[in-house]
C-alpha cells in the first residue's frame, strides 16, 4: 500500500510540473502583440510609427509657412526688377520726347535746358542699367524659394508614403490570426474592450496631410523663361538637391553641369561610361553617364534616370531636363500662364496600337491656348504657315508613306500627310518649346514581313501644327488644324 501511494503522489507532482512548464512557455497576449510591433494606447493597440505622424505634420505645417514667406520675398524682389524695367521704359519715352522737342526748338536757352534734361535722363538710365543689385537679389530669392519649396514637397511625399505604409501594416495585422487571438485573450483576461488601430487621431492626421498635399502638389508646375526660347523649372535630384533646369525636349537625356552633379551626389568616376551630349547651343561634348536614383518635378518622380555629366572645365554648361525624364509623361507648356501641365503615363494605359496606320492615345490632351487678341492670332497663323512650309517635302512621298486621318483626344479629325524628314530638335530651336507633346503608337510603316509592327512615336504640337515624330527623333508626318495656308495637311470634316 505504501508503495502505491508513493507512485500516485509522484504522478500528481509530475503532472503539475508539466502543466506549469507549459504555461510558462506560452507568451502572454501583450508579449505577442509587442512582438508584432504593437503597443497599447488607451483602448487601441497601435503601431509605434503612428505617433510620429502628428509630430511630422506639425513640422510640415511649419515648413509650409517658410515656403510662403520665401515666395513672398521672391515676389517682392522680382517686383523691384520689374519696377526698374517699367522705369527704364518711362525714361526711354521721356528721352524720346525730349529729343523731339530739341529738334523743334530754336531758342538756345531752351535747347540748353533740354540737353541738360537729356543728360540727366541718360545718367539715370545708365545707373539703372549698370546696377545688378536688384537682379542678383531677385535671383537669390527665387533660388531660395525654389529650394525651400522642393524640400517641403520632398518631406510631404515621404510623409504621405509613411502614412500609407502604416495603413497597409494595419491591414496586414488585422488579417493575422495571432494578433486577433492575442487581442481577444487580452480583453478576456483584463476585462477590456481594446481593438487594433488605427486611432481616431490617425484618421484626423490623414485629413490634415491630404489638405497639405492638395495645397502644394498639382499637375500644374510653375515655369520661368530663361535664355533663348527655353522654359526653366525646378528639379529635385536624388531627393536632396534642387536645381534649375531648362526644359529641352530635343535632349535625349538629362544634362548636368559638373558642380550640380557633384552637389546631388552624382559625381562620375573613372568607371562611368563616356558618351556624347548635345549642349543647348547644339555643340557636342564628351560627358559621363550616371544614373540618378530619383528625379522629381513637382510631385512627378522617376526612379533610375540616365544623366550626362558635363566636364568640370565647362562650368557654364546649362542644366537640361531631357527625354530620359520627360518620356515618362504626357505634358504641355501653357505659355499664357507659364505653367508645365504634366500627367503620368501609366504602364498598360496611355498610348496603344491600332492597325491601318492610325494613331491611338488614351490620354485627353489639353487644348492649345486660344489667342487672346488679333495680334497674337496673326502671329500664331504666321508661325503655323512657316512651320508647315518648312516641313513640306521637296518631292513625292516614299513608298509606304501614305496620308491618313486621325482624331487625337477630343479635337477634330486631322489629315496627316508625309513631311520632310529631319531632326525635330532643329524645329525647337527655331519655333521654341512645343505647346504639347503626346505619346502615340501605331503601325506607321510596314516592316516587310507582313506582320504588324507597333511603333511608339510622338505628336509635337506648335499652335495649329501637329508633327508626327518617329522613335529616332525625326519628323515624318504633319497635319495642320484651322486650314493654315501653305500647310501639308488640313483639318478634317
Amino acid at each position: 500500500m505504501q508503495c502505491r501511494h508513493f507512485v500516485l503522489i509522484v504522478g500528481v507532482v509530475l503532472g503539475l510540473s508539466l502543466s506549469a512548464w507549459a504555461k510558462a512557455d506560452e507568451k502572454d497576449p501583450q508579449s505577442v502583440l509587442a512582438d508584432k510591433g504593437l503597443r497599447r494606447v488607451d483602448q487601441y493597440f497601435v503601431i509605434a510609427e503612428e505617433s510620429q505622424i502628428g509630430k511630422k505634420l506639425h513640422d510640415a505645417e511649419g515648413r509650409q509657412k517658410k515656403v510662403l514667406e520665401a515666395e513672398k520675398k521672391a515676389t517682392a524682389a522680382e517686383k523691384k526688377v520689374d519696377d526698374n524695367k517699367t522705369l527704364m521704359r518711362s525714361y526711354a519715352k521721356q528721352r524720346h520726347d525730349l529729343r523731339t522737342q530739341l529738334e523743334q526748338t530754336k531758342n538756345p536757352q531752351a535747347q540748353a535746358r533740354i540737353i541738360n534734361a537729356l543728360n540727366e535722363m541718360g545718367d539715370r538710365m545708365s545707373a539703372i542699367a549698370s546696377s545688378t543689385e536688384e537682379e542678383t537679389a531677385a535671383e537669390k530669392a527665387r533660388t531660395n524659394a525654389a529650394t525651400v519649396s522642393e524640400e517641403y514637397i520632398e518631406s510631404l511625399l515621404k510623409l504621405r508614403k509613411q502614412y500609407q505604409g502604416i495603413k497597409e501594416q494595419y491591414t496586414k495585422l488585422g488579417a493575422d490570426p495571432e494578433v486577433i487571438k492575442a487581442i481577444e485573450d487580452y480583453n478576456k483576461a483584463e476585462n477590456k474592450k481594446c481593438k487594433l488601430g488605427p486611432t481616431g487621431a490617425y484618421a484626423a492626421n490623414g485629413k490634415r496631410l491630404a489638405k497639405l498635399v492638395g495645397n502644394m502638389l498639382s499637375d500644374s508646375i510653375a515655369l520661368h523663361k530663361g535664355g533663348g526660347d527655353l522654359y526653366h523649372v525646378t528639379v529635385m535630384l536624388n531627393g536632396t538637391h534642387a536645381t534649375d533646369m531648362s526644359i529641352d525636349t530635343g535632349a535625349t537625356i538629362i544634362s548636368l553641369p559638373y558642380k550640380v552633379a557633384e552637389a546631388a551626389g552624382l559625381t562620375p568616376t573613372s568607371q562611368s561610361p563616356s558618351m556624347k551630349v548635345k549642349l543647348a547651343d547644339g555643340h557636342l561634348v564628351d560627358a559621363k553617364l550616371v544614373i540618378a536614383a530619383s528625379v522629381r518635378v513637382g510631385q512627378f518622380e522617376v526612379k533610375d534616370v540616365e544623366c550626362g555629366v558635363m566636364p568640370a572645365d565647362l562650368p557654364d554648361a546649362e542644366a537640361l531636363l531631357g527625354l530620359s525624364y520627360l518620356k515618362h509623361f504626357t505634358y504641355k507648356i501653357d505659355t499664357a500662364k507659364s505653367k508645365l501641365v504634366i500627367s503620368k503615363v501609366e504602364k498598360g494605359s496611355g498610348a496603344s496600337a491600332v492597325a491601318g496606320g492610325r494613331l491611338a492615345t488614351d490620354d485627353s490632351p489639353a487644348q492649345t491656348e486660344q489667342p487672346k487678341d488679333a495680334t497674337q492670332a496673326k502671329a500664331q497663323t504666321e508661325k503655323a504657315e512657316k512651320l508647315a512650309k518648312l516641313l513640306k517635302p521637296d518631292g513625292p512621298a516614299a513608298p509606304g508613306e501614305e496620308a491618313f486621318s486621325v482624331k487625337i483626344g477630343e479635337g477634330a479629325e486631322l489629315n496627316f500627310e508625309p513631311a520632310k524628314h529631319g531632326p525635330v530638335d532643329s524645329l525647337q530651336k527655331t519655333f521654341g518649346t512645343p505647346d504639347e507633346i503626346h505619346k502615340v503608337a501605331g503601325n506607321f510603316e510596314s516592316d516587310g514581313s507582313g506582320k504588324d509592327k507597333v511603333q511608339h512615336w510622338q505628336v509635337w504640337t506648335w499652335g495649329t501644327v501637329h508633327v508626327l515624330v518617329d522613335e529616332d527623333g525625326k519628323t515624318r508626318y504633319v497635319a495642320v488644324s484651322g486650314g493654315a495656308s501653305g500647310s501639308a495637311g488640313s483639318s478634317g470634316e
